[in-house]
């Protein structure tokens, strides 16, 4: 029934199209805004020790340095993922041709220089991994 239903719709929507004889354009999105958004799922047990790192060296940094922390961070209560995270991409989908955004080079040399170095904030970073079983990363633009 619902794969009928489908066929219904696609068969109207390409009747009417030709029909009125119209060629499709192309079409830009109005300035989108796009999200990287970060799922991620800890380790049995290490979940307090991520947000404690996340906490006191990350967000610290952050709020230290000005600069933008995520848009929205989740702590999920239920599904198969402990956070979400989710960036804006600062210059929208062309951020993804950068291998270190303006800002993520800004947050690691004020992180290193929090911390002490860049040997500690490796240490720090490893340390934060060590608490992750897996994550997935996928990109969204907000829907208007």
């Amino acid at each position: 029934m619902k794969n009928l239903m489908l066929l219904t719709m696609w068969t109207l929507f390409l009747f009417t199209s030709t029909a009125q004889g119209q060629e499709t354009k192309a079409k830009q999105f109005e300035n989108p805004q796009w999200f990287e958004i970060v799922q991620v799922k800890y380790k049995a047990g290490q979940k307090e020790k991520a947000q404690a790192i996340i906490k006191d060296h990350f967000m610290a940094t952050g709020m230290e340095s000005n600069l933008p922390g995520p848009h929205m961070m989740l702590d999920l209560v239920s599904g198969e993922w402990d956070m979400i995270f989710i960036w804006e991409l600062e210059e929208g989908i062309k951020t993804l041709d950068y291998e270190i955004s303006p800002t993520g080079a800004k947050f690691r040399d004020a992180f290193m220089k929090k911390v002490g170095g860049e040997e500690k904030a490796r240490e720090i970073w490893q340390e934060y991994y060590s608490y992750i079983q897996d994550w997935k990363t996928e990109l969204a633009r907000k829907w208007e």
